[in-house]
């Protein structure tokens, strides 16, 4: 055999390994979650003024927007402990408990969420399930439209109605 022949197809090789690109993943951004304080005027998600006072745990990923325009946030671990609170008669309820929320942001402004684990979640008048808010424990998978109002929600486990609970 010819070098010349036995080079070509070691050149051909070497030229389509130089051309091929690599799928390289991009690493989401990284941070750990802070305390967070929410306050609902009464009448939002329960007949009362409601706080959330969430204590720091867990840690969020928010990875790159994908060709097709979508972006996930992804939060995990201790993301549920909070005190959820009626502000007119202090009465209060403690949560602890893990869980693995991810928010899909999709290109034409529709949001899909996912929850696993235990999670406090609230719904306005305009959700169809509001006003109202749940401790969740299972899968919730809730989507909904440009402006956040709920257009679909899908829920298997066991559910609290804080509303009830804080009366």
């Amino acid at each position: 055999m010819s070098t010349r022949r036995a080079i070509a197809p070691v050149l051909a090789i070497a030229l389509l390994a130089c051309t091929a690109i690599p799928a390289v993943a991009v690493a989401p951004d990284r941070s750990k979650l802070g305390p967070l304080n929410v306050d609902f005027e009464a009448g939002l998600v329960c007949d009362f003024a409601v706080r959330w006072d969430f204590v720091a745990g867990g840690n969020e990923f928010i990875y790159p927007v994908t060709p097709d325009g979508d972006q996930v946030i992804r939060q995990v671990g201790a993301i549920s402990h909070a005190t959820i609170t009626n502000l007119d008669t202090g009465r209060s309820v403690t949560v602890r408990g893990g869980a693995r929320l991810e928010y899909v942001f999709h290109a034409d402004g529709t949001v899909d969420v996912t929850a696993r684990g235990i999670v406090a979640a609230a719904y306005f008048a305009g959700d169809g399930v509001g006003p109202s808010m749940f401790l969740f424990r299972g899968n919730l998978r809730d989507r909904a439209d440009a402006t956040f109002t709920l257009t679909a929600h899908e829920f298997r486990g066991n559910a609290t109605d804080l509303c009830a609970a804080l009366a």
